[in-house]
């Protein structure tokens, strides 16, 4: 069986498989979530893209991954694979745990 729903962005009508999916307020139809989607792709870099830099005290290859509270955290770069964005402990080592010189790096509490 088939829902008819109203896209809420564009107003265009277009089919459900479910009840459930049809009454979302928030679904939207396939024309306009892929254009979202195309704009979120666009303001992400792609992990390709992404540069690793040296530590700048032991020269090390690190990549600045995030953390699950949106903070950047450097990460030894043999351990992150194309397409890792968020920090995994566990699957990453932090660079922090391992660089001989991190106490320079620390922020005074």
């Amino acid at each position: 069986m088939s829902y008819t729903t109203t896209c809420p962005q564009c107003g265009s009508c277009y089919d459900e498989s479910s009840d459930e999916q049809a009454n979302s307020p928030d679904r939207l139809c396939s024309k306009c979530w892929s254009a979202q989607a195309r704009r979120f792709q666009e303001r992400v870099p792609a992990p390709e893209k992404r540069i690793a830099n040296t530590c700048r005290s032991c020269g090390r290859e690190i990549v600045w991954l995030k953390t699950a509270a949106g903070k950047n955290m450097p990460v030894n770069s043999e351990t992150v694979e194309p397409g890792d964005d968020v920090f995994q402990p566990g699957r990453h080592v932090s660079h922090f745990s391992d660089c001989p010189n991190a106490g320079e790096h620390r922020r005074a509490k």
